[in-house]
């Protein structure tokens, strides 16, 4: 709860409860007036597709996805890097082979989804994509991208 400057609580409005919900979070999700944004929000593993954030991306793409309210998504990351590809650190030799095989097939999931939605994806690109970041921009409808953007 806030404090207005009476000294008096003021409560959060929905946006401000929504976004303290979602700190921490791989993803950040919101819909207004029919547009779901989803932000990849790992800047500081360069918003690599860990199984986790894979996982937390195909959640917030389905969810409600045949609500009549919606029209589009839009798929953004936060700091300067959209997707370096894959988390290399769980595909080490060290991890179970089961693991790997979790990652490829929920990554191969999420890619193959994105054609087949009943609305348009929209890739807003304002850094590096490479990598399967690169892959994950090419499987939305349409790519936005800044003069920032690079894709390997």
């Amino acid at each position: 709860c806030r404090t207005a400057s009476t000294g008096s609580p003021v409560a959060p409005t929905p946006d401000v409860e929504r976004q303290q919900e979602q700190q921490g979070k791989l993803t950040r999700v919101w819909q207004s007036e029919g547009i779901r944004n989803i932000v990849l929000n790992n800047p500081g593993k360069r918003n690599a597709l860990s199984l986790s954030m894979l996982k937390s991306l195909r959640q917030d793409i389905l969810h409600d996805i045949d609500s009549t309210d919606l029209r589009v998504i839009i798929i953004s990351a936060e700091g300067p890097v959209f997707s370096s590809g894959h988390d290399l650190k769980e595909l080490t030799m060290k991890e179970d082979t089961k693991q790997h095989m979790d990652i490829f097939k929920t990554c191969s999931e999420v890619m193959t989804l994105l054609p087949k939605l009943p609305v348009p994806v929209i890739a807003k690109v304002n850094g590096l994509a490479t990598a399967a970041g690169c892959q994950l921009v090419a499987s939305c409808d349409i790519a936005v991208a800044s003069e920032k953007s690079k894709f390997a």
